[in-house]
């Protein structure tokens, strides 16, 4: 793992205020509001930071293709701020972004996680309340 990520967790925690652990697995978990699990680890060539997030488990039917319909669209606008996924092993629709370690400071990680989280958490509620049409620039 590079000393430039270990260096921007640490610098993101003392920001915080809030104690961050690089797990063995070489990744960093921040719990937002008891419900989002956001997930930092660097890429295999250590140039990149992903940041992931499960949004929710996607039901059965005609609704969940309409989410993940929604969602491929979404992944087709250009800028995005996040990418859209989809576990077929646990039905959960997924967000994450790539960003380039080089130059990263704390500050605007915490800036992308911020707007990070809002947005998961407003697409998290969108579908939990049955909405359709999702897209990462409308929350």
């Amino acid at each position: 793992m590079s000393i430039k990520f270990q260096d921007l967790i640490t610098d993101v925690s003392k920001d915080l205020g809030v104690p961050l652990k690089i797990d063995q697995n070489g990744c960093v978990c921040i719990l937002f509001e008891d419900i989002l699990k956001i997930n930092i680890e660097p890429d295999r060539e250590e140039k990149n930071l992903i940041i992931f997030t499960p949004i929710c488990e996607l039901p059965p039917g005609k609704y969940k293709e309409n989410i993940l319909l929604s969602a491929l669209k979404d992944n087709n606008k250009f800028p995005y701020f996040g990418i859209f996924g989809y576990s077929t092993k646990s039905s959960l629709l997924t967000f994450h972004n790539r960003l380039p370690i080089e130059g990263m400071k704390s500050e605007l990680l915490i800036s992308y996680i911020n707007t990070f989280v809002k947005i998961s958490l407003a697409l998290k509620t969108a579908i939990e309340r049955g909405q359709t049409i999702i897209s990462s620039f409308e929350s």
